[in-house]
């Protein structure tokens, strides 16, 4: 009897050993292999999941039992995919896997994750992205260099000047140039 159990304490041991535990690794945690917060958990079914409360492109799942372990290195079969809330992606594994991208920012992100059949279902609520434009720089003939952030104005960047009224920059994203005015005056067009 004491070898029977002995046996099965031994079986349970080796299970338990042999759990492999995900991670999400990407921008969204500046591809840290030690954030607690991105470890998937274990559901019991063969699945894993993970709630963020925002998800942003450029990720992949991966496990470091073993350091960066190819064989558990997954993400998207190719650059273009895009994963949407709702659908669940086919992901590829190994070192040929892409960065897993989305259509746009999930809030309230929950990610299940099968790796038994190699995909990924994402649900959420489609969030928005602030974008921020800052202007990075010595300022002053500081040796220290800081962020001057601009402010919108009807699709136009300023930005406060110390020494002049304002800076204002616009952006065409058709036509790729850029212009600034300075108070009164019309600089030429940048290309």
């Amino acid at each position: 009897m004491k070898k029977f159990y002995f046996l099965i304490m031994a079986m349970m041991v080796s299970l338990c050993a042999s759990a492999i535990d995900y991670q999400l690794c990407g921008g969204v945690n500046g591809w840290n292999t030690t954030d607690a917060s991105t470890v998937f958990t274990d559901q019991g079914d063969g699945t894993y999941k993970l709630e963020l409360a925002q998800l942003t492109s450029g990720f992949k799942i991966k496990s470091f039992e073993s350091n960066w372990n190819d064989a558990y290195n997954y993400g998207a079969k190719s650059a273009s995919d895009k994963l949407e809330p709702g659908t669940a992606m086919a992901l590829t594994n190994g070192s040929g896997s892409q960065n897993i991208n989305l259509a746009a920012p999930v809030d309230n992100a929950v990610l299940i994750f099968n790796p038994s059949e190699a995909t990924l279902l994402l649900q959420g609520e489609e969030g928005t992205s602030e974008i921020t434009y800052v202007l990075h720089g010595s300022w002053n003939g500081s040796a220290t260099w800081t962020d001057l952030e601009l402010f919108d104005e009807d699709g136009a960047y300023g930005l406060p000047m110390l020494c002049s009224p304002l800076l204002l920059i616009s952006v065409s994203r058709s036509s790729k140039t850029a212009s600034r005015s300075h108070g009164s005056h019309q600089a030429a067009q940048a290309r």
